[in-house]
């Protein structure tokens, strides 16, 4: 979402402060997802360095309270197409909540630690095996290596 005014922003800003628009998002599950609601204090370091819930919350004055209401849309082979409605917005909320469930978003590459079942594998412009891509992304670019643009035909 985006304002192309101050005004406009401004107006959102409040609207999403005083929660009168909702935000939906749509995503595919592994393994067979129920409707529910999750709600728990997200925390930025577990233990493990990972973004979680916290098993102790609002007693421990650590972690924001996030509130996902997950509604079942579709159930696939191998996984399920959800709705995910959030009540707070913290940073990867709806991939926290699912995969804590026992129920990661399909193509998901962090969240995914203790997920022991059939990972269905994604097809497509965004299906780059995680080795190689996370094996570029810790490497960046070799040492004197270039980009090149392509040569520039010319037309007589």
């Amino acid at each position: 979402m985006f304002a192309r005014t101050f005004a406009a922003k401004k107006e959102l800003s409040n609207q999403l402060r005083v929660h009168s628009v909702h935000r939906k998002y749509l995503a595919i599950a592994h393994g067979n997802v129920r409707a529910q609601t999750f709600r728990g204090y997200i925390v930025k370091d577990r233990g493990d360095r990972m973004r979680g819930t916290s098993k102790f919350g609002r007693e421990s004055r650590e972690g924001q309270l996030a509130v996902t209401h997950v509604e079942v849309v579709e159930p696939l082979h191998g996984g399920t197409l959800v709705a995910c409605r959030l009540e707070t917005g913290r940073t990867h909320q709806i991939r926290i909540h699912l995969s804590e469930a026992g129920h990661p978003i399909v193509g998901e590459r962090v969240y995914v630690r203790d997920y022991t079942g059939e990972v269905i594998p994604l097809r497509g412009p965004c299906s780059t095996p995680p080795s190689s891509a996370s094996s570029t992304r810790s490497r960046g670019r070799r040492r004197g290596s270039k980009l090149r643009r392509p040569p520039i035909s010319k037309t007589s």
